[in-house]
């Protein structure tokens, strides 16, 4: 039986990988966006969803006033179906 400091740092080695596939796939979206990729490509690519993607689009957007949602996602090209 593992001791309470084991189990915690194993608790907390396992939510920083997970933290960090979460952030490499933030990083996909925003380059598959800035090269011109539609929303149904980067979902097919990531395996997210496009309402996934379209949130972390809107979190970038609130985050990085530099970088507004109009500029990340070419809306002519992006339809979405449920």
């Amino acid at each position: 039986m593992k001791n309470p400091l084991d189990t915690a740092f194993d608790e907390g080695r396992a939510e920083g990988k997970e933290e960090g596939r979460i952030e490499e796939k933030r990083q996909v979206v925003i380059n598959g966006l800035q090269q011109g990729l539609s929303i149904q490509m980067i979902a097919t690519l990531t395996g997210l969803s496009e309402e996934e993607i379209v949130k972390i689009v809107w979190e970038i957007s609130e985050e990085d006033t530099a970088r507004p949602l109009s500029k990340l996602v070419n809306w002519d090209q992006t339809t979405f179906t449920h």
